[in-house]
């Protein structure tokens, strides 16, 4: 479960007028930079890590090895992504998060993709219909 703290965190991110970049070699790795040097080169911090082990990790990168994200187009990290197509999977089939909201917070409370996959295991989702839910995200 995610504390306080970290939700205030990273809503306070996303919230700031920082720039936001990609690193190019390595993929699924999104960030806010909070320092550039007089080379181009910028100091981030991890906000959408393709492996959660890093996320919230300041990471430096050179001119050559990110490139920045238009603001106006917000994008999801894959797990968000893998989230948001779970809950929708489910009020489809019936299970509608209106009648009990903690499943749509416990699934969005998940913190990595692992998690999700439990969650829908237990909600008696099979594999087939998991793997769709992985499938419309990758």
């Amino acid at each position: 479960m995610m504390s306080k703290f970290y939700e205030k965190y990273q809503q306070s991110l996303k919230s700031a007028e920082l720039r936001r970049v990609k690193v190019t070699y390595l993929d699924g790795f999104e960030g806010f930079v909070l320092e550039e040097n007089e080379n181009g080169a910028v100091v981030y911090i991890v906000s959408a890590p393709s492996d959660p082990g890093y996320e919230n990790s300041m990471m430096s990168v050179d001119p050559d090895q990110y490139e920045p994200i238009d603001q106006a187009e917000p994008t999801l990290s894959a797990l968000d992504m893998i989230k948001q197509v779970s809950i929708e999977y489910l009020a489809n089939k019936g299970l509608t998060i209106c009648e009990d909201p903690s499943i749509g917070k416990t699934i969005m409370e998940c913190p990595c993709s692992t998690c999700v996959e439990s969650t829908l295991r237990d909600l008696g989702l099979v594999d087939s219909e998991i793997l769709e839910i992985f499938k419309q995200v990758i």
